[in-house]
């Protein structure tokens, strides 16, 4: 393919993700952050910040700040929602491309 028509292709599919943030209390931490990581990457979401902080109980709270298309936040929420180790989850999503944070 023409170099020219595949940066079409890329900034085309750019235009179509949009800022999300998925918020988590995980347990254990570190194992389930493990998981999180493997499922993003096999689902090629495009991660820009993660932040893991760790409670005195042993709890995990988890905040991601990706881009996605807007119609894959929710089915990515609800294989987040299903893995072991994730006890609560919230998500939200820009409805324009401006940043959640």
């Amino acid at each position: 393919m023409e170099h020219s028509k595949i940066n079409k292709i890329n900034n085309y599919t750019k235009a179509l993700k949009h800022p999300c943030a998925f918020i988590m209390t995980i347990k254990p931490p570190m194992q389930t952050l493990e998981k999180i990581c493997e499922l993003l990457a096999q689902k090629e979401i495009k991660v820009d910040t993660m932040q893991l902080g760790v409670q005195d109980s042993g709890d995990g709270k988890l905040v991601i700040h990706c881009e996605i298309e807007k119609d894959r936040v929710a089915y990515i929420g609800r294989h987040l929602e299903k893995m072991n180790g994730v006890k609560t989850i919230d998500w939200m999503h820009a409805r324009t491309r401006e940043k959640l944070y």
